[in-house]
């Protein structure tokens, strides 16, 4: 009996054992998924920090939040794929750690920190030879969201604000509410200067970029290289008020050997070409365009495409490359569509509003128009924007999460949230999972 009493209590003992040690593996397996997916680095709030520091010592895949005083980036040079995100501030004047690390936009609202949407950080550089921030060519993703940048010397070789390479295939880097101004290169580029190779893809949106120089170079505003079918695509962008001396392209120069340049909605204006004797007069056309320049290198076939764009003159071609398409699409009028009596009512779906709950989940609201979603006949697809549309359904690549229920979806959260992610979309899909285009929306991802 003793035995057998002794055995039951060796057998108890073993189970509490496992079972403790499951609870305590899932509990660090839990804390392991929940901090650390949504690590920021708040950089320079009360001098608290220095922005290069914050990105030497940051995880690849973070965010950084530098404040919006103005503040020096040191030089600072990308290596890792990372979010920089401007638009913050903070309420409690004190240092408690440099470079603090918060988890998530409550651990930055717990901490003091308060953003503003309608506000910018500033990252200035005043030394020569280097720009504000230059990106290395190993970097794939690079998120760059409410940020000024300024060169206040002027001494920059290429691109004083911003300059780089992506050479990585499909690498993407996007610049969306940035201000590049009063920057200037002794070469080209004066605020900006990207090279894109190897199909690498670079974003500019609801931009400007103003008020800066290069001397015996080429784009004031910007100079960019496309190569390797790389894209370029700048939307809703203003170009203005930038000079170049001596070369061509006053606004923007763009150097083409293969690839796209899209651009819509987009303004070059008031820009100005300087011969290298500062003499005004006729000779400038032979210079080159005050707008925007675009060089053909290379016979590999090009396509550069203008929406709704407007340019101080009509875009220069140079160059001695040959195959290039430019297609000029200005003053469109869209028409909507009109449903005529026994015509199958369009399917539609919007997204009306994403919060995170407290599962940490996206809790996405979206309603739908004729039709109730089930995956077995017509339902929505779910995709960030980092997914072009017509690859949000069979036979696309996606990814996609398809969904036929109720509002809310809760299929994403943010640790799937690629890099580059600003938006949320959906498509109405068919019971083959084919979308079809021109039925949904894209709304903005929570901060």
């Amino acid at each position: 009996m003793q035995t057998w009493q002794h055995k039951i209590v060796r057998w108890q003992q073993i189970v509490l054992i496992a079972a403790t040690t499951f609870l305590m593996l899932i509990i660090m397996l839990f804390s392991l998924n929940q901090p650390t997916h949504a690590l920021r680095i708040a950089s320079g709030a009360f001098g608290c920090g220095g922005f290069d520091t914050a990105v030497s010592s940051a995880p690849a895949g973070k965010t950084i939040v530098p404040m919006i005083p103005p503040r020096p980036s040191n030089a600072a040079v990308i290596t890792k794929n990372l979010t920089i995100q401007g638009g913050w501030t903070r309420t409690i004047d004190n240092c408690d750690t440099e470079n603090q690390q918060v988890t998530g936009t409550q651990g930055l609202d717990d901490a003091g920190f308060i953003y503003n949407s309608s506000a910018r950080s500033m990252l200035q550089h005043n030394g020569n030879d280097q720009s504000v921030i230059t990106i290395d060519p190993q970097v794939t993703a690079l998120l760059i969201d409410q940020m000024i940048f300024e060169h206040t010397t002027k001494q920059a070789q290429f691109g004083g604000g911003i300059s780089g390479s992506l050479n990585q295939t499909g690498a993407t880097v996007r610049l969306d509410n940035v201000v590049i101004s009063n920057s200037g290169a002794l070469q080209d580029g004066g605020g900006l200067y990207m090279s894109l190779t190897n199909g690498s893809r670079l974003e500019i949106l609801n931009s400007r970029i103003f008020s800066n120089t290069t001397d015996n170079g080429s784009g004031g505003g910007f100079e960019i290289e496309v190569h390797g079918n790389s894209h370029l695509v700048i939307n809703n962008t203003q170009v203005i008020s930038n000079r170049v001396t001596g070369g061509t392209g006053g606004g923007g120069h763009i150097i083409i050997s293969s690839g796209f340049v899209t651009i819509t909605n987009s303004a070059f204006t008031g820009n100005s070409i300087s011969a290298l004797n500062n003499i005004v007069g006729s000779n400038l056309g032979s210079i080159g365009g005050f707008g925007l320049s675009i060089e053909k290198v290379g016979s590999a076939p090009a396509t550069v495409t203008l929406i709704n764009t407007q340019t101080d003159d009509t875009v220069e071609q140079t160059g001695t490359g040959t195959n290039l398409t430019l297609n000029i699409h200005n003053n469109l009028i869209y028409l909507p569509l009109i449903v005529g009596p026994g015509d199958p009512p369009a399917l539609q779906s919007q997204i009306t509003g994403i919060t995170i709950n407290n599962d940490y989940n996206y809790e996405v609201s979206f309603n739908t128009t004729n039709f109730t979603p089930n995956t077995s006949s017509n339902h929505v697809h779910f995709f960030f924007d980092t997914v072009p549309a017509t690859q949000a359904g069979v036979p696309g690549a996606g990814p996609w999460k398809l969904y036929g229920g109720p509002s809310p979806f809760t299929g994403y959260s943010p640790t799937d949230k690629p890099v580059l992610a600003t938006q949320l979309c959906v498509l109405v899909a068919n019971s083959s999972h084919a979308v079809t285009q021109n039925t949904g929306n894209c709304y903005p991802l929570p901060k």
